[in-house]
């Protein structure tokens, strides 16, 4: 543990004294400040309303009339404009109110289409009663409300600021993890720190210095979008609170927290491996595009998720280790059942240990010869076979 804890104390004095870290340690939360109120200016400019059209019928003018004033003045507070007629032609309107009196003197009123809202009911019984003298009871019946969206706009736009939140970090960190260890190959520090430690130590060493780096950061861009959440600035405008919405929930944070360490491992032992297989960065960069063509391609399936595409292939692609930690962000609430989520999880941390395992064989130069003596078992085992059926048929 004291090697390990040595190695990663040296990756965090070797990038926490660089400035340009701290810059990235404070971009997040600025980003997000920045976009708060950007959201908020938008928000602030009033938009055009757009004109509603209502039909009023009913054989009283005096209640026609007094729907009619409710309606408008409802209208005004939630700064919608109405078009209203009052004769129902079919598809002439959005929402048809039906007025007529009781034998007991009461009046009922019944809403055709879209519901009304709770100020435009309150203001149609307060308008209602009061246009005979001797109305007893005003009785409204709506349509009933319209089934659950399976996944609002908001929510897939929440869940996807935070996978972005978290691609953004780990695809950095995956960086830093690449260059220190290929930094190392090139200038033979490698060989001699081999000679006093064991590889996989090298390995956990540094996936905890770079790690405990990109924990900082994590935690610090959270943190700083659940103040800004929190803040006025963050409740100002709907655009804003859209934003910011998934920073406000700790439960949900934590999760994404957990499931960045998740990835993070995954992701930076197959990144030792590729860097300790490298000579120099060159060859580093090209061995490392799969993995990076791997995070794009997560990428692109948040932004299919944002946009309404392909959500119902997510639980599928849970069962992928190198997708499940977007995918368990990205996904509905309730969408994957707890067993398939402990499933996906237990080979995130199974992938982990075979990329350690790997990462450890690269860093002793054995990964190259493991794969040749099999390739070479192979041949072997594949030019036997034809040696034998040829001295069946002697």
């Amino acid at each position: 543990m004291r090697r390990i804890a040595l190695i990663a104390r040296r990756e965090v004095v070797a990038y926490a004294s660089v400035p340009s870290f701290w810059a990235a340690l404070l971009m997040g939360p600025l980003l997000m400040a920045l976009a708060a109120l950007g959201a908020g200016q938008l928000g602030a400019v009033p938009a055009r309303p757009s004109v509603t059209p209502l039909a009023v019928v009913a054989a009283d003018p005096a209640l026609a009339n007094a729907a009619i004033q409710a309606l408008n003045a409802a209208a005004g507070l939630e700064h919608r404009a109405l078009a209203v007629r009052r004769t129902a032609e079919p598809g002439d309107a959005k929402t048809t109110l039906r007025l007529a009196a009781t034998p007991a003197g009461g009046v009922e009123l019944q809403v055709e289409g879209e519901r009304l809202s709770d100020l435009t009911l309150a203001l149609l019984l307060r308008d209602l009663a009061t246009a005979h003298a001797d109305l007893t009871r005003v009785t409204i019946a709506q349509p009933p409300p319209p089934p659950a969206a399976a996944d609002d706009d908001a929510g897939r736009f929440t869940r996807f600021s935070t996978t972005l939140l978290l691609w953004l970090v780990l695809v950095g960190s995956l960086g830093m993890l690449l260059q220190a260890i290929v930094r190392e190959r090139s200038n033979r520090t490698l060989e001699s720190l081999l000679a006093a430690v064991r590889p996989s130590e090298i390995v956990l060493g540094k996936l905890a210095g770079i790690g405990a780096l990109s924990t900082l950061v994590i935690a610090v861009w959270l943190a700083g979008g659940a103040l800004v959440a929190a803040s006025p600035l963050g409740r100002a405008t709907p655009g804003a609170d859209l934003l910011l919405r998934g920073f406000g929930d700790p439960a949900g944070l934590v999760v994404a927290g957990g499931l960045f360490v998740l990835a993070f491992a995954m992701y930076g032992s197959a990144m030792i491996a590729l860097g300790a297989l490298a000579r120099d960065v060159p060859a580093a960069q090209n061995l490392s595009r799969p993995v990076f063509g791997v995070l794009l391609a997560a990428f692109f399936i948040a932004v299919g998720q944002l946009v309404g595409m392909g959500g119902g292939g997510l639980p599928t692609l849970a069962m992928f280790p190198p997708f499940a930690p977007f995918v368990l962000i990205l996904a509905r609430p309730g969408s994957i059942g707890a067993l398939n989520a402990t499933v996906a999880v237990a080979g995130m941390a199974a992938s982990t240990l075979a990329c350690m395992w790997l990462a450890a064989l690269a860093l002793k130069g054995e990964a190259p010869r493991l794969f040749a003596r099999r390739a070479a078992l192979q041949a072997a085992t594949a030019g036997a076979a034809p040696r034998g059926t040829g001295s069946g048929r002697r």
